[in-house]
């Protein structure tokens, strides 16, 4: 399936937006909101799929400038889409490093699992020191915080990295697909959506933080 989605990519008119959505779509590989789908059939849909946010045409413009990005990872199964972007901003002249949990909660991404599906080889990846679902920033460690701090760009990628950061003032770019009640009543709350707008049925979202 990688291959085919890769092929999918490269075909594609925008292939870093392609990308993009293949690893917004990718979040959905996450067995403690969703314990059964169908991963090929979510990935050909998600080319057709409209975002509910999406700040794009503003990560492309921050890209550019080849920055040094931050790539927080979620959960295992993902990362291979990852990989994907990841080699999408490396063709752009990013600087990307990945970040991975320092061990699994539920299905988090970890430094072997890094190794095991070869994102080393398409870039940096280091632990962010904490076994916590998100990025807690004051638990993470200070090799971490200092990446974090000296990142021109961070892609955070899962409603977890999404919870913890929300309120955090840094150039982050959220990617994750809606999952829960919970994160779509927050996340209708800070838009200024109607009630309701969103579900949490998967909905893709790519989402530029606030100045806070």
């Amino acid at each position: 399936m990688q291959e085919k989605v890769e092929q999918r990519i490269q075909a594609a008119y925008d292939p870093l937006r392609a990308a993009v959505r293949v690893a917004i779509a990718g979040n959905i590989i996450d067995y403690g909101a969703l314990h059964s789908f169908d991963a090929a059939a979510t990935m050909q849909e998600c080319f057709d799929r409209e975002f509910v946010l999406d700040d794009y045409p503003v990560l492309l413009e921050a890209l550019q400038g080849k920055p040094k990005v931050l790539y927080l990872c979620d959960n295992c199964g993902e990362i291979v889409f990852d990989g994907l972007l990841i080699k999408e901003m490396n063709r752009l002249g990013c600087q990307v490093t990945a970040a991975v949990r320092e061990a699994p909660i539920i299905n988090d991404a970890t430094v072997e699992d890094a190794q095991s599906c070869g994102l080393d080889r398409i870039c940096s990846v280091i632990s962010n020191g904490t076994r916590c679902p998100g990025t807690p920033l004051e638990s993470c460690s200070e090799e971490f915080k200092e990446h974090f701090q000296a990142a021109d760009l961070i892609i955070s990628k899962g409603m977890g990295n999404f919870e913890t950061l929300s309120e955090v003032s840094a150039p982050i770019f959220f990617l994750f697909t809606v999952k829960c009640k919970q994160v779509a009543r927050h996340l209708t709350e800070r838009q200024g959506f109607e009630p309701g707008f969103l579900k949490g049925a998967g909905e893709m979202v790519l989402l530029r933080q606030k100045e806070v």
